[in-house]
Protein backbone atom coordinates (compact mmCIF):
# COMPACT_ATOMS: atom_id res chain seq x y z
CA UNK A 1 0.00 0.00 0.00
CA UNK A 2 1.09 3.50 -0.75
CA UNK A 3 1.31 6.05 1.48
CA UNK A 4 -1.18 9.03 1.07
CA UNK A 5 -0.03 12.01 -1.01
CA UNK A 6 0.64 15.67 1.53
CA UNK A 7 -0.87 18.71 -0.27
CA UNK A 8 0.53 21.66 1.22
CA UNK A 9 -2.04 24.25 0.97
CA UNK A 10 -1.77 27.87 2.56
CA UNK A 11 -4.19 28.75 4.94
CA UNK A 12 -4.37 32.35 4.07
CA UNK A 13 -2.87 33.04 0.28
CA UNK A 14 -1.59 36.74 1.53
CA UNK A 15 0.86 35.11 4.16
CA UNK A 16 3.32 32.33 2.81
CA UNK A 17 4.52 30.89 5.91
CA UNK A 18 0.95 29.75 7.48
CA UNK A 19 1.47 26.26 5.19
CA UNK A 20 0.03 23.31 6.84
CA UNK A 21 0.11 19.62 5.64
CA UNK A 22 -2.89 17.12 5.25
CA UNK A 23 -2.72 13.48 4.46
CA UNK A 24 -5.35 12.98 1.73
CA UNK A 25 -6.97 9.65 2.24
CA UNK A 26 -9.37 7.71 -0.49
CA UNK A 27 -12.27 9.16 1.63
CA UNK A 28 -11.55 12.37 -0.09
CA UNK A 29 -9.99 11.04 -3.83
CA UNK A 30 -11.92 13.94 -5.74
CA UNK A 31 -12.70 17.51 -5.02
CA UNK A 32 -16.31 19.34 -5.85
CA UNK A 33 -14.92 20.29 -9.30
CA UNK A 34 -13.86 16.62 -10.55
CA UNK A 35 -9.81 16.51 -10.33
CA UNK A 36 -8.92 13.39 -8.46
CA UNK A 37 -6.60 14.96 -5.77
CA UNK A 38 -5.05 11.51 -5.37
CA UNK A 39 -3.45 11.88 -8.66
CA UNK A 40 -2.16 15.09 -8.03
CA UNK A 41 1.80 15.32 -8.22
CA UNK A 42 1.85 19.03 -6.39
CA UNK A 43 0.12 21.85 -5.95
CA UNK A 44 0.26 25.14 -4.21
CA UNK A 45 0.50 28.99 -5.11
CA UNK A 46 2.82 30.37 -7.97
CA UNK A 47 3.14 33.68 -9.85
CA UNK A 48 1.68 33.66 -13.50
CA UNK A 49 3.14 36.23 -16.23
CA UNK A 50 0.20 36.99 -17.47
CA UNK A 51 0.02 38.99 -21.22
CA UNK A 52 0.09 42.26 -19.76
CA UNK A 53 3.32 41.47 -18.12
CA UNK A 54 2.24 41.68 -14.83
CA UNK A 55 2.56 38.90 -12.65
CA UNK A 56 -0.55 37.44 -11.08
CA UNK A 57 -0.82 34.93 -8.01
CA UNK A 58 -2.44 31.53 -9.03
CA UNK A 59 -3.20 28.45 -6.97
CA UNK A 60 -1.82 25.59 -9.32
CA UNK A 61 -2.77 22.02 -9.34
CA UNK A 62 0.11 19.31 -11.39
CA UNK A 63 -1.16 15.70 -12.52
CA UNK A 64 0.49 13.55 -14.56
CA UNK A 65 -0.71 14.99 -17.60
CA UNK A 66 -1.65 18.52 -16.95
CA UNK A 67 -0.69 22.16 -14.91
CA UNK A 68 -4.12 23.45 -13.78
CA UNK A 69 -4.21 27.02 -12.34
CA UNK A 70 -6.82 28.98 -10.53
CA UNK A 71 -7.92 31.89 -9.16
CA UNK A 72 -7.62 30.47 -5.84
CA UNK A 73 -7.79 27.13 -3.19
CA UNK A 74 -11.12 26.82 -4.04
CA UNK A 75 -10.29 25.36 -7.25
CA UNK A 76 -13.44 26.44 -9.19
CA UNK A 77 -13.15 26.75 -12.80
CA UNK A 78 -9.64 26.51 -13.95
CA UNK A 79 -8.44 29.52 -15.48
CA UNK A 80 -6.18 27.70 -17.66
CA UNK A 81 -4.62 24.31 -18.26
CA UNK A 82 -0.94 23.58 -19.66
CA UNK A 83 -0.70 19.90 -21.38
CA UNK A 84 2.48 18.43 -19.85
CA UNK A 85 3.47 15.84 -22.94
CA UNK A 86 6.24 17.59 -24.67
CA UNK A 87 7.23 20.55 -22.44
CA UNK A 88 10.49 21.56 -20.87
CA UNK A 89 11.33 23.49 -18.48
CA UNK A 90 13.82 25.93 -17.46
CA UNK A 91 15.60 28.25 -15.06
CA UNK A 92 14.53 31.62 -16.36
CA UNK A 93 17.42 34.31 -15.62
CA UNK A 94 16.20 36.79 -12.75
CA UNK A 95 17.58 40.05 -15.09
CA UNK A 96 15.01 38.70 -17.63
CA UNK A 97 11.96 39.05 -15.60
CA UNK A 98 13.43 41.15 -12.39
CA UNK A 99 12.08 38.54 -10.04
CA UNK A 100 13.81 36.20 -8.29
CA UNK A 101 12.68 32.55 -8.46
CA UNK A 102 11.51 32.23 -12.13
CA UNK A 103 11.26 29.36 -14.15
CA UNK A 104 10.12 29.22 -18.01
CA UNK A 105 7.70 25.79 -19.24
CA UNK A 106 7.60 25.16 -22.40
CA UNK A 107 4.51 23.86 -24.04
CA UNK A 108 4.04 22.63 -27.60
CA UNK A 109 0.28 21.30 -27.28
CA UNK A 110 -0.37 24.88 -26.07
CA UNK A 111 1.85 26.64 -28.53
CA UNK A 112 3.26 28.89 -25.53
CA UNK A 113 5.57 29.54 -22.83
CA UNK A 114 4.34 30.19 -19.21
CA UNK A 115 6.65 32.11 -16.89
CA UNK A 116 6.18 30.99 -13.19
CA UNK A 117 7.66 32.46 -10.20
CA UNK A 118 7.75 30.70 -6.75
CA UNK A 119 8.10 32.25 -3.44
CA UNK A 120 12.06 31.45 -3.40
CA UNK A 121 14.54 28.86 -5.12
CA UNK A 122 13.59 26.18 -3.02
CA UNK A 123 9.72 25.98 -3.74
CA UNK A 124 10.75 27.08 -7.49
CA UNK A 125 13.15 23.87 -7.76
CA UNK A 126 10.40 21.68 -6.51
CA UNK A 127 8.20 22.88 -8.94
CA UNK A 128 10.74 22.12 -11.43
CA UNK A 129 11.33 18.88 -10.30
CA UNK A 130 7.63 18.11 -9.93
CA UNK A 131 6.83 18.94 -13.53
CA UNK A 132 10.44 16.82 -14.62
CA UNK A 133 8.68 14.20 -12.73
CA UNK A 134 5.41 14.15 -14.76
CA UNK A 135 7.23 14.57 -18.31
CA UNK A 136 9.30 11.49 -17.65
CA UNK A 137 5.99 9.20 -16.62
CA UNK A 138 4.44 10.52 -19.74
CA UNK A 139 7.19 9.40 -21.33
CA UNK A 140 7.47 6.09 -19.73
CA UNK A 141 3.61 5.84 -20.48
CA UNK A 142 4.08 6.17 -24.48
CA UNK A 143 7.20 3.93 -23.98
CA UNK A 144 5.19 1.04 -22.52
CA UNK A 145 2.01 1.60 -25.07
CA UNK A 146 4.69 1.48 -27.81
CA UNK A 147 6.16 -1.49 -26.55
CA UNK A 148 3.11 -2.92 -25.93
CA UNK A 149 1.86 -2.28 -29.28
CA UNK A 150 4.76 -3.46 -30.81
CA UNK A 151 4.02 -7.04 -28.90
CA UNK A 152 0.58 -7.10 -30.52
CA UNK A 153 2.03 -6.48 -33.71
CA UNK A 154 4.71 -9.44 -33.14
CA UNK A 155 2.38 -11.46 -32.42
CA UNK A 156 -0.31 -11.10 -35.33
CA UNK A 157 2.93 -11.15 -37.55
CA UNK A 158 3.56 -14.34 -35.74
CA UNK A 159 0.10 -15.65 -35.83
CA UNK A 160 -0.12 -14.92 -39.53
CA UNK A 161 3.47 -16.68 -40.80
CA UNK A 162 2.00 -19.75 -38.71
CA UNK A 163 -1.53 -19.30 -41.10
CA UNK A 164 0.52 -19.26 -43.70
CA UNK A 165 2.50 -21.87 -42.96
CA UNK A 166 -0.05 -24.23 -42.61
CA UNK A 167 -2.01 -22.89 -45.57
CA UNK A 168 0.97 -23.92 -47.85
CA UNK A 169 1.26 -27.08 -45.86
CA UNK A 170 -2.04 -27.78 -46.79
CA UNK A 171 -1.75 -26.73 -50.93
CA UNK A 172 1.17 -28.96 -50.81
CA UNK A 173 -0.70 -32.34 -49.42
CA UNK A 174 -3.51 -31.39 -51.67
CA UNK A 175 -1.27 -31.40 -54.64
Amino acid sequence: MTEPLILTKLTDPSIPSQETSAPITPSSSSDHFGLNILTAEKSGWLWLKGPDSSFERRYFVLSTHQLKFFADEECGDDIGSISMEGCSVEIAPESKYMRQAVFELSSPLNARVYICSAENGTEMQDWMNAVRRAMLRIRREKAKQASAKSQVNDEEEHSGNRSRSSSNANDNNNN
